[in-house]
């Protein structure tokens, strides 16, 4: 049985900030690996926490729930090759070695690079197969990106093993770059459970608005996909924010953003003279805009939270400048029971407090939502707690982002 997770900040992460922003390993893709012979590298990019199967065993060995190569027995070391799901900025990066207590890999690095068609092709097709390795053929195939040559975002680095309190290895990245392929190389040889790539995804308008789904004029302005991406927040206990932005429809619980239930609830819920619920409370997380622009629909939907979806919420947005986009720092969760009150407060109301129901999908659009005119950030408070599997801003891009 797996252990509890401790409540203590791993000592190897000075800053968790940049574990807010978007995990890109999500749809991300493993092109090349040198040795599966353990576990496939694909395991790396999972979105669900690495897994211990007590007693399983296949026929290469333990079975492990990530990437781990054989003990090497020759010259050379192991890596592999990821293609990020769209071009992107790294923010950082986790290794995390669950389980892998005594076969860890003890160092790693990271490179990147912005590759084109042409030179992907180049990279041999891949088996993706347990128990076997790259042959040397496809070796000296892979040779001709130059990878090895590639951008180096994080230094070797040694690696802490994969018990509950050192498992969680956090790498920052400085380079603003825009990537679109990952190299992680093993020193020499092992095993990690999950490769988290923190980030942003950067597209031209261009791009973003020939992939519209209608003909309406309207696309999402806050997707991942769009290079949306989470600012802050208040409480992320069982579902990060992050989720709330991703394409697809929801699967389960854990696709959605949901908080822990609050501890200063009161023991006997009552209602106002209205028949609604006294509150007691709110949580909140902000947004930067993929692409700045006039709201005309807001989708705010709870699929699958049944038992746990917000009473109310409301969704606010402003407009800060690209160059400016540090003064918002400093405002975004409106701190204090008055938040709505603050007069130096950015926010404008797009939506005013609703009621909401559970496992549906609701659409506000026309006189539902205030004019506010184009805003670049979003933010959105459920009261008092729960869970939302998916938010939506549909609207018209704006050019004041270049102004």
């Amino acid at each position: 049985m797996a252990l509890r997770p401790v409540t203590t900040i791993p000592k190897s992460c000075p800053s968790l900030e940049f574990t807010r922003m978007n995990n890109l390993s999500r749809g991300s893709t493993i092109l090349f690996s040198t040795d599966d012979f353990f576990a496939e590298a694909e395991n790396l990019l999972k979105d669900t926490e690495a897994e211990w199967k007590e007693g399983v065993y296949v026929p290469e060995g333990k079975w492990m729930d990530g990437w781990e190569t054989r003990r090497k027995r020759i010259s050379g070391h192991d890596f592999c090759i990821i293609k990020l799901e769209c071009p992107s900025v790294i923010y950082g990066f986790e290794c995390d070695t669950s389980f892998f207590t005594g076969n860890f890999t003890p160092c790693v690095s990271i490179q990147a690079a912005r590759l084109s068609p042409s030179e992907e092709n180049l990279i041999p097709p891949r088996k993706g197969v347990r128990g076997q390795a790259a042959s040397a053929e496809d070796m000296k195939k892979v040779e001709r990106i130059n990878s090895q040559k590639w951008t180096t975002l994080v230094a070797k680095t040694r690696l802490g093993a994969g018990y509950s309190d050192t498992c969680h290895n956090y790498m920052g990245v400085e380079n603003r770059e825009i990537w679109t392929h990952v190299r992680l190389n093993y020193f020499p040889d092992g095993g990690v459970a999950r490769l988290r790539i923190f980030g942003r995804v950067e597209k031209s308008i261009q791009e973003i608005l020939s992939k519209r789904p209608d003909q309406t004029g309207f696309i999402d302005l806050l997707a991942m996909k769009n290079g949306g991406y989470c600012i802050g927040l208040s409480d992320a206990h069982y579902g990060h924010p992050r989720n709330l932005i991703l394409e697809g429809k929801t699967r389960n619980l854990s696709d959605g953003w949901e908080t822990a239930r609050k501890l200063q609830r009161p023991e006997t819920l009552a209602e106002d003279d209205n028949g609604n619920l006294d509150l007691y409370g709110f949580e909140w997380a902000a947004f930067r805009l993929g692409v700045p622009g006039s709201v005309y629909r807001v989708d705010v939907d709870t699929a699958t939270f049944k038992g746990n979806y917000p009473y109310a919420c409301k969704v606010e947005g402003c407009f800060v400048n690209q160059n400016d986009d540090e003064e918002i720092q400093g405002n975004i969760a409106g701190i204090g029971a008055g938040f709505d009150q603050c007069e130096n407060s950015p926010w404008r109301s797009l939506l005013n407090m609703t009621m909401l129901e559970p496992d549906k999908n609701h659409t506000f659009d026309g006189s539902s939502l205030q004019k506010i005119g184009p805003i670049s950030h979003i933010r959105v408070t459920i009261f008092p707690d729960g869970g939302l599997a998916k938010l939506r801003i549909w609207g018209v891009p704006s050019l004041l982002w270049e102004s």
